[in-house]
């Protein structure tokens, strides 16, 4: 007679999740008494909790998410727990759902488009220095969604994505939709103007010291051949972008060679410039541009 097959490593790992989730709920339960007189007693019950366990599949970020969104404090969380079992499986739904929910101010997209798209995550205070707004209000603007980001207390720490997933739903338009898909080309290329900018206003600096500058002259490159890969094979520079190009050649050309030179990243900057003047087809652009 054939064995019984018992996945260890799967029974465990679901263990732990339905243990965590336990301690989360309790807590909850213990914290917000107040909002909880009409959850039932035995909250979340037996078959919820299996159910819940089914939906994380294993994975602690999806659990740890499912737990900010439930107590994120937007709804009684005994209904926002409802709301998650309604759900179908995988953490799209419950990306669309959160989003769904959060205000979305002046510098929503523009925040959360250029967390997700930076090579490398920068702390709020750079961020903001690089997007050229106020501190603050980063944090402002994402705090409708902190159930899906990681989003710090100290603004010199960056904002961080509890699962990588988060990026692949927000940049594909099958899954996020029209409301709230980030297209990439677009993006990258706001990022782009974002970091030809910030040197030009550092251009008096003999080479570019803050992260953020450092990020703009080691980056804008990358994010500029990202544009033209991702984007059409014919590529329309935006006028905003050709202006910033323009003013950055002019002004802070010789900051950027100085920071990669002190960088010790001569021979990548030539082969990006190198790569974005292929990417460009140069003569081709210039001739639309003064057509």
């Amino acid at each position: 007679m054939a064995g019984i097959h018992l996945d260890i490593d799967t029974f465990e790992v679901h263990g732990d999740i339905r243990t965590f989730l336990r301690t989360r709920f309790s807590a909850i339960r213990r914290e917000k008494s107040r909002f909880m007189r009409g959850a039932p007693t035995e909250w979340p019950s037996r078959i919820e909790m299996e159910k819940l366990v089914e939906k994380c599949s294993g994975s602690f970020a999806f659990a740890h998410t499912l737990v900010k969104f439930v107590n994120d404090g937007r709804d009684l969380p005994h209904r926002k727990l409802q709301i998650a079992l309604d759900m179908h499986d995988g953490l799209d739904p419950l990306y669309m759902q959160v989003l769904l929910a959060a205000p979305r101010g002046q510098y929503f997209e523009r925040i959360l488009s250029t967390i997700m798209l930076l090579a490398e995550p920068l702390p709020i205070t750079e961020l903001a220095r690089l997007l050229q707004i106020e501190v603050d209000i980063i944090p402002l603007t994402l705090l409708g969604i902190q159930s899906i980001l990681i989003v710090p207390k100290n603004n010199n720490e960056p904002v961080r994505l509890y699962h990588t997933s988060l990026r692949d739903f927000l940049t594909s338009r099958n899954r996020s939709g029209d409301q709230f898909f980030i297209d990439p080309p677009s993006h990258h290329s706001y990022i782009v103007i974002d970091c030809l900018r910030l040197m030009v206003i550092q251009s008096e600096q003999f080479f570019f010291e803050k992260d953020a500058g450092r990020y703009a002259s080691l980056m804008w490159c990358k994010h500029f051949i990202l544009a033209l890969k991702e984007g059409e094979a014919e590529v329309s520079l935006d006028s905003s972008l050709v202006a910033s190009l323009t003013e950055f050649m002019s002004r802070s050309l010789r900051t950027w060679v100085n920071t990669c030179i002190s960088d010790d990243n001569t021979e990548g900057a030539l082969d990006d410039l190198k790569s974005l003047l292929f990417a460009l087809e140069v003569g081709h652009i210039v001739l639309r541009l003064h057509a």
